[in-house]
C-alpha cells in the first residue's frame, strides 16, 4: 500500500466504525423506534437493518425461554405479564401496521419530502427541558423515558425481567446510535470549517510566508529554507487538510489553494 493511499485509507475505516456501531445499535432499536417515530419515512430503516432485526425479533422469544431452564426461583426471574415473547410479537405487528403507510409512499414518492427522516417526536416530549431541541431530544429524552418506562414497568409488574432487561438495552443502544447520528453530522460542519480556516494559512505556506505558529495551526511542518519552492509547495499541498467525502464544487468553495502554475 502506497503512502498516498494511507490517509484515505484511514479515514475509511474511521467511517465504516461508525457505521457498524450505528448499525447494530440500529438493529437493536428498531422495535422502540417503532413506537417512538411511528411516522418515521420509508428509507429510514435500511434492508439489512430489517432483515438482522427480524431475526432478532425471531429469536428473541428462545432466548427468553432460557430463564425457564435455569435454577431461578420463580419470584426473582419473573413475574410480569409481558415477556420478549410478548416484545417479539408486537414488533411484527407493528411492522404490519407500518407496512401499508410505507408501500403507499414507496409506489407514489411525491408524498414524503424526505424518505430518511425518523419523523417526529412524540408530543409530550416538547414539554420537557430542550424538548424543541431535536438532538436533545433523540439523545437524552428519548432514551431517558425507554429505560424510566421499563423499569416502572417492571416495578409494578407488567414486564418481567428478560423484558426490562432488553428494554434498558434498548435505551442505551438509542442513546450511542443518535449521539453518533449527531456527531456525524456535526464533523461535516467542523471539517467545512476547518477547511475555510486552513486555506488561507496553506496558501501562506505554499508561497513561504507562513510563520511556525500558523503552520502548527494546521498540523504542517516546517521546511527548510534550501528546500526548492516548488518541491514546498508540493509537499504542502499533499499534507494539507483536506475536505473529506464533500462535494467537488463544495470542496471548490473552501478550498484558497491552487497548485503553482508552472512558469
Amino acid at each position: 500500500m502506497s503512502d498516498n493511499q494511507n490517509p484515505g485509507t484511514l479515514r475509511e475505516l474511521y467511517q465504516g466504525g461508525l457505521n457498524v456501531a450505528q448499525g447494530v445499535c440500529g438493529i437493536i432499536t428498531t422495535p422502540v423506534e417503532y413506537a417512538l417515530r411511528p411516522f418515521f419515512g420509508t428509507r429510514y430503516f435500511d434492508p439489512i437493518q430489517m432483515m438482522f432485526t427480524c431475526l432478532l425479533m425471531t429469536l428473541l422469544p428462545l432466548l427468553g425461554g432460557l430463564k425457564n431452564m435455569l435454577p431461578i426461583a420463580e419470584s426473582d426471574s419473573g413475574g410480569g405479564y409481558v415477556g420478549l415473547g410478548t416484545v417479539s410479537m408486537l414488533f411484527f405487528v407493528g411492522s404490519i401496521i407500518h407496512a401499508p403507510r410505507l408501500w403507499r409512499r414507496v409506489f407514489n414518492m411525491e408524498l414524503e419530502q424526505h424518505s430518511q427522516f425518523e419523523g417526529e417526536p412524540l408530543p409530550f416530549f416538547e414539554q420537557l427541558p430542550l424538548g424543541k431541541s431535536f438532538w436533545a431530544v433523540r439523545v437524552l429524552w428519548e432514551p431517558a423515558f425507554v429505560a424510566a418506562l421499563a423499569i416502572l414497568l417492571r416495578l409494578v409488574t407488567i414486564l418481567d425481567r428478560p423484558a426490562m432487561v432488553y428494554l434498558l438495552v434498548c435505551a442505551i443502544a438509542l442513546a450511542v446510535k443518535n449521539y453518533l447520528c449527531w456527531y456525524q453530522a456535526w464533523l461535516q460542519l467542523r471539517t467545512m470549517m476547518d477547511t475555510k480556516f486552513a486555506g488561507p494559512l496553506v496558501a501562506k505556506a505554499v508561497t513561504g510566508k507562513a510563520t511556525e505558529r500558523e503552520l502548527a495551526r494546521v498540523h504542517l511542518a516546517g521546511f527548510a529554507g534550501s528546500v526548492p519552492p516548488e518541491i514546498r509547495a508540493a509537499a504542502i499541498l499533499q499534507m494539507a487538510p483536506k475536505p473529506a467525502e464533500l462535494p467537488s464544487e463544495i470542496a471548490q468553495l473552501l478550498s484558497a489553494v491552487e497548485p503553482p502554475k508552472a512558469a
